[in-house]
């Protein structure tokens, strides 16, 4: 494409243009050159990874050329989501990059997100619960530890402590709590012994829900048999 732009700007300036007009088909055509090369590459890194290998403390993604690795260590949420995909500009138009589906999503402490198309691997399913499984093994003793040491567990707008759940100044105590439900339209909510419903709040706003389902089982169950 640069090319094209600088045989034009040659062709002007033999054809006894001036130099600054000659030299605009070259500037302007390698400046939108610049623009796609720059966009395209930045698309491709937002890409997720299609290819996984799973290890003992971590697992390597791979994406066409891009490979990166993620700790377990590393991991301080993570999610399973439905997958947006990027936009990339084409002879149509602006066109996503591929199809939607379900995604992987864990933020680590430094070095930037990771995220795992799960749509696009065999056995994704199998993949998410072995890895939710390490994770969850990483992550659930130090959220119980900080509860037992008396302090609290943010997960977005919820906390949790020795005391019970809160959401702003309402709280629900461990004597009244009943169950932490899925409600439909992707609220949750906390549930009493008395079947009210409170503490509502989007599941979107809730960082390592799972994380928050464990923690909320484990303390239940250690007050039960107490």
């Amino acid at each position: 494409m640069v090319v094209f732009f600088v045989v034009v700007g040659l062709g002007m300036f033999a054809a006894g243009k001036p130099l600054f007009i000659a030299l605009m088909p070259p500037v302007l055509g390698g400046a939108a050159f610049l623009w796609i090369w720059r966009h395209s590459i930045s698309t491709i890194n937002l890409e997720p990874y299609d290819e996984v290998e799973l290890y003992e403390h971590g697992l390597l993604g791979r994406a066409g050329r891009k490979q990166r690795a993620l700790l377990w260590s590393e991991v301080s949420s993570y999610e399973v989501g439905l997958y947006q995909p990027p936009m990339k500009l084409t002879e149509d138009g602006m066109k996503p990059t591929r199809s939607h589906g379900t995604k992987m999503h864990f933020s680590r402490d430094g070095d930037g997100d990771f995220e795992v198309m799960l749509s696009g691997i065999a056995e994704g399913d199998a993949l998410m619960a072995e890895v939710s499984a390490r994770i969850m093994a990483h992550l659930l003793p130090a959220a119980l530890e900080t509860v037992r040491s008396g302090r609290a567990m943010e997960f977005g707008p919820l906390s949790v402590d020795a005391t019970g759940i809160h959401r702003d100044v309402r709280t629900v105590t461990w004597d009244d709590f009943d169950a932490f439900v899925e409600n439909p339209g992707s609220r949750v909510a906390v549930r009493d012994v008395n079947g009210k419903e409170s503490l509502h709040s989007k599941a979107s706003e809730l960082p390592n829900r799972a994380v928050l389902h464990a923690l909320i089982q484990r303390l239940q169950a250690e007050r039960s048999a107490g």
